[in-house]
């Protein structure tokens, strides 16, 4: 399922770009993994439910698109996107030690 979800997502990506370039997606990885995280997923391994990383994907990017029409520099965005990804990494350690 998550191949076919990839696939799909990359015809669509390549039909909305007009081109099918290499390293069209590049810088795409810090997103993935902090949508990963927090949807709940643990990097040490363990569960995260499909719904949270849906629901974490959908809040990453209204704060993106936000940010966007705000006239937030790239730079900034992935500042901030690193910071929640750590301040979650640490919620997730913190609350996993419990």
């Amino acid at each position: 399922l998550p191949g076919l979800a990839a696939a799909a997502a990359a015809v669509v990506y390549t039909a909305r770009a007009n081109t099918a370039k290499s390293d069209d997606a590049l810088g795409f990885e810090l997103d993935a993994i902090a949508g990963a995280v927090l949807g709940g997923a643990s990097i040490q391994g363990g569960r995260g439910s499909a719904a949270g990383v849906f629901l974490a994907v959908l809040t990453l990017g209204a704060l993106r698109t936000g940010s966007i029409l705000l006239g937030v520099s790239e730079l900034y965005q992935r500042m901030a996107t690193g910071a929640i990804l750590v301040a979650v990494a640490a919620l997730n350690e913190r609350t996993a030690g419990r």
